[in-house]
């Protein structure tokens, strides 16, 4: 029944999509219960108190999902339906907000922006360029707050290799405009205030540690439902390479490329952030591609349940 609501492109299914999303964010942050978190800044602390998380998880996650929608429209690797939206909805309050994290409510659309600029270079020539340089300075500004955002570098070189760019320029153009805006924010520090930019950026970098999954495995089987649509969503890739279109195709294995690195780098590491929320990005492309695709009704709607089952398991 879900999946017949946004099967279209019409004013009632968008209506529908950000409204059933409204409904999700607000009972997933109002019925769990958050504690005061703290965004920080080099140098800089603020408090974030749980009503104004929970309000800005509300407000903000639809409206996310709305403009990461609408740009895989305009690039036409979705085509005739709106299930992104509430599906990337539910991907990002599943990994990135059911604690109280404003760094990454934060990051999510400057992650968005990166990834738009990055899809810009399938079509790209000589200003390919000037892409990479500000995928690279989009990197800088959200890495500041949100460190686990430094895995895009890894994911604008992987864009370069299969959309055809690969050059050592493309390689260390991205180096060079995080470099900037890295400049930037020293220079501002240098003459405005009393604090070490190199050291507090450090001090930031090294809250990484290994994942040793010491006692927390037994925390993530809500997500079995949701990894078992993941599958079903890899083998419909697999045979969406048979038949699509080469920018599509070129678009899948990045997609593909972008989920591995994402899964391996937030396996491995763990950090005060929620860095697996970067991982919603691809997730959510590949479970829509599998709503659009899949012919039977009924498939689509437990792929629906599937999400929502983990919700719930995770909120209550």
């Amino acid at each position: 029944m879900l999946a017949r609501l946004f099967n279209n492109l019409t004013v009632q299914s968008l209506t529908s999509s950000l409204l059933v999303s409204y409904l999700l964010a607000g009972i997933a942050v109002f019925m769990r219960t958050y504690e005061p978190a703290t965004l920080v800044l080099p140098g800089w602390s603020f408090t974030v108190s749980p009503t104004v998380f929970q309000w800005a998880a509300m407000i903000c996650l639809p409206l996310y999902s709305v403009w990461f929608n609408s740009i895989l429209i305009r690039f036409g690797f979705l085509k005739g339906h709106h299930h992104l939206i509430p599906i990337f909805t539910i991907l990002l309050l599943l990994f990135g907000c059911h604690e109280n994290q404003p760094a990454a409510l934060a990051a999510i659309p400057l992650l968005i922006l990166i990834i738009r600029q990055t899809l810009r270079m399938i079509n790209a020539g000589a200003e390919v360029l000037q892409l990479v340089f500000n995928i690279g300075f989009l990197i800088g500004v959200v890495s500041i707050f949100f460190p686990p955002g430094l895995i895009l570098t890894l994911v604008c070189w992987v864009a370069v290799v299969f959309f055809g760019h690969f050059s050592v320029r493309t390689i260390i153009i991205p180096i060079m405009g995080m470099a900037s805006f890295y400049f930037l924010v020293y220079s501002a520090y240098f003459f405005f205030t009393d604090f070490p930019f190199p050291a507090e950026l450090w001090s930031l970098l090294t809250q990484f540690s290994l994942n040793t999954w010491n006692g927390e495995l037994h925390k993530t089987w809500p997500y079995l439902f949701l990894l078992i649509s993941v599958l079903i969503s890899l083998i419909e890739y697999v045979k969406a390479l048979n038949y699509a279109k080469i920018q599509k195709r070129q678009f899948l294995n990045f997609n593909a490329a972008f989920l591995v690195l994402g899964i391996i780098a937030f396996a491995a590491f763990q950090s005060p952030w929620a860095g697996g929320v970067i991982i919603a990005l691809p997730i959510s492309v590949f479970l829509s591609n599998l709503v659009q695709y899949v012919s039977r009704w009924w498939l689509r709607d437990l792929i629906y349940l599937s999400l929502l089952l983990t919700l719930l398991l995770m909120v209550f």
